[in-house]
């Protein structure tokens, strides 16, 4: 994730200065003509698809499977009601 932050907040930077209104004081209303940056946003959401189910998740599931020792933990009582939950 601190990978994934850094690039999009680099990126974020690069656009930033490349796109200021010194350099283009004048909207362009013709748009991009290629298809580049549609092909990259499609990359890097199947290399982020792939890092969250390939990494993250198995992590996840590994760090929830163990439960903390008896000692450790504190025991509540949840009634839930109609319109409320109550905790003891």
């Amino acid at each position: 994730m601190i990978a994934l932050f850094i690039g999009w907040l680099s990126y974020f930077a690069y656009a930033l200065f490349r796109f200021r209104r010194s350099r283009n004081p004048k909207a362009d209303y013709f748009g991009v003509k290629g298809h580049a940056s549609n092909y990259i946003e499609g990359a890097v959401a199947i290399i982020e698809g792939v890092l969250l189910i390939g990494v993250a998740v198995p992590l996840w599931a590994k760090a929830v499977d163990k439960f903390p020792k008896e000692s450790d933990s504190t025991v509540i009582q949840v009634v839930g009601q109609q319109f409320q939950w109550n905790a003891r």
